[in-house]
């Protein structure tokens, strides 16, 4: 069910200002002591940017670079111009797709859990409800302290809005609707939400397994084993729609798309993306 493992664990990073932005911490934990410590030469991950999408692929070859990769950015971001770069040494951060597009490469891979990603159209139509233009905007956080969408503007005014994810069901890229794989499953170590300022570990090859326990060891990580019951019982409606279900076209809500969706308001949509999402909650359990 989870693939192939060697441990799981619930675990977090033991520098509060990366548990600050809901999660563990653990991706950009790992790379600064892998880093630091000389086990990965760089890393291939993604950072805030201040044009649209307000994210970039680039490469980290510092502790400090690493910290401006942390945070969630929900935005699916091509590697294929930076990924010749990297070496049998280097690390590679990436999504399922991501992941797989690599998996015979040898550098060490550090996967993200997935659900659906929001294609630019998506952004486009949110910002145009809350009648922001990409022009004015100065910075951009998909994923901010406290939760949801944080965007400031060039005059200083910051503008917040709440959890946004549904509307992945009404623009996400059609791959994404085909995808079954949430748990990252060629990773070395693949990581995912659990509980506020913790994070769901699965530890899947030796090479992850003495990068993860080393930065324990290190004073870096703080990890508890858990079993396949436990660490499932915490598992998000988006590993059972996609791995159980056949992912998100089986249903039949998300397969009614159309350019007719961008003219609907937001209070309206968002009202029916939040009955797919209790929909699904209620369907996918095992």
């Amino acid at each position: 069910m989870l693939g192939q493992y060697i441990s799981l664990w619930e675990a977090q990073s033991l520098r509060p200002e990366l548990r600050a932005r809901n999660g563990g911490g653990i991706i950009t934990t790992l790379l600064c002591y892998g880093l630091e410590q000389g086990l990965i030469d760089q890393a291939l991950a993604v950072r805030a940017a201040s044009q649209p999408p307000w994210a970039e692929a680039v490469i980290v070859k510092t502790s400090k670079e690493a910290l401006e990769t942390a945070g969630s950015k929900y935005v699916f971001i091509p590697y294929r111009r930076l990924v010749d770069k990297l070496t049998p040494s280097s690390a590679l951060v990436g999504l399922p797709c991501q992941i797989r597009a690599y998996r015979k490469r040898p550098f060490l891979k550090l996967g993200l859990f997935c659900g659906l990603n929001l294609s630019p159209r998506g952004m486009d139509y949110l910002l145009k409800q809350l009648r922001v233009s990409p022009e004015e905007i100065s910075a951009l956080d998909y994923r901010a302290p406290g939760g949801g969408l944080w965007i400031k503007l060039r005059n200083g005014r910051e503008i917040r809005y709440p959890s946004y994810a549904w509307l992945a069901y009404f623009f996400s890229y059609p791959k994404c609707l085909r995808c079954t794989d949430y748990l990252n499953h060629q990773a070395d170590i693949a990581v995912g939400d659990r509980r506020p300022e913790w994070s769901s570990v699965i530890i899947r090859t030796e090479r992850g397994r003495a990068l993860f326990e080393g930065a324990i060891e290190a004073g870096l990580v703080r990890a508890v084993p858990l079993s396949e019951q436990l660490f499932t019982s915490s598992l998000m409606s988006p590993f059972y729609q996609k791995e159980f279900r056949g992912g998100y076209q089986s249903l039949p809500f998300v397969r009614v798309r159309g350019k007719w969706i961008e003219h609907l308001p937001l209070r309206l949509l968002r009202r029916i993306g939040l009955l797919i999402f209790r929909y699904t909650k209620r369907e996918t359990a095992p």
